[in-house]
């Protein structure tokens, strides 16, 4: 099971009591993964769908709403893999102008996309939950944060201009006859899972999220120590070999009494950091120590022998 349908399985389980938000949320079921055909005689409408859970869910529905029970049949794709089912109401009248989804003018129109974003909040974020579970998708937390809502142009329109009034930012990208609705920030979706109710999805997806940032966290500081570690066994490389140098050349004698202690130091404390020296210092400041290690090294590159090229932490 892919991790949007184990997310879509959970959410299937509580179905909405007050009939309201119920009929908002089928609202947006039927926006998003609703296949209308127009006869003379009367509206039908099909709704297809990889899950069982999802097709009981419509029947429970629609019979809760309605009184309105659909056909659902099964069968196997094309290559004999997993079993597709489709819930089909022969006559889905008044389930679509119920809803608001259809309404009659001069010609059938929708006007669920203009009066659901004047809606209460309830409403609208019922109205949002249905779209997900008809046409949404949610990439697992582990591998990269990524929400989308593969939907018609009107209706992807429709859910920014709501997700906007909630602030949730998100994006439209065109994908073939689609236009896809996406949320790539991981607060933006989490809140988003908050707002339609999928609390235990929620809940998962930041027990994933702050372990990765905790993940992270502790990377970013063992680089960083590795790269200071790194950096100060450098520096003091370089200046054991400049103190050598110099000792061999019988030039560290004639260094200035304060490098002369400093080089001593590096001597005694050969893999501590500039900071740590200062400790055994007796108390001067970071740049006298610095300044010191430098001249140094200096001293040991005008010989020939040192590249000059000292610790700066």
């Amino acid at each position: 099971m892919s991790y949007t349908s184990s997310v879509k399985t959970d959410m299937l389980r509580n179905m909405r009591e007050d009939r309201r938000l119920a009929n908002a949320e089928l609202a947006g079921l039927l926006a998003a993964a609703a296949k209308i055909t127009f006869r003379p005689e009367t509206i039908s409408f099909r709704i297809r769908t990889d899950s069982a859970a999802f097709a009981r869910y419509i029947y429970r529905l629609s019979d809760m709403l309605y009184d309105i029970r659909p056909t659902i049949s099964a069968e196997k794709n094309a290559t004999g893999g997993h079993r597709r089912f489709t819930a089909e109401f022969a006559d889905g009248l008044n389930i679509l102008t119920g809803t608001g989804f259809l309404a009659r003018g001069r010609h059938w129109h929708s006007p669920v996309f203009r009066t659901i974003v004047d809606a209460p909040e309830d409403e609208q974020r019922s109205f949002l939950r249905g779209v997900f579970l008809g046409c949404g998708s949610l990439a697992d937390p582990e591998r990269t944060y990524h929400l989308e809502l593969a939907a018609g142009a009107a209706l992807a329109e429709v859910a920014v201009e709501l997700l906007r009034g909630f602030d949730i930012r998100a994006g439209i990208v065109g994908r073939k006859s689609q236009s896809v609705v996406y949320i790539k920030d991981s607060e933006q979706v989490s809140d988003f899972l908050r707002l339609i109710g999928a609390y235990s999805a929620l809940l998962s997806f930041e027990n994933v999220r702050i372990n990765k940032e905790i993940r992270n966290e502790v990377n970013r500081q063992v680089n960083c120590e590795t790269a200071n570690i790194n950096k100060t066994t450098d520096a003091a490389g370089r200046e054991l070999h400049a103190i050598g140098v110099l000792r061999r050349s019988g030039a560290f004698d004639d260094l200035p009494d304060n490098v002369r202690e400093a080089a001593m130091l590096r001597e005694q404390y050969p893999d501590d950091s500039i900071g740590e020296l200062i400790e055994h210092s007796g108390g001067i400041s970071r740049s006298t120590m610095h300044r010191r290690l430098k001249k140094l090294v200096d001293t040991a590159a005008a010989l020939g022998e040192v590249k000059n090229d000292t610790e700066k932490d």
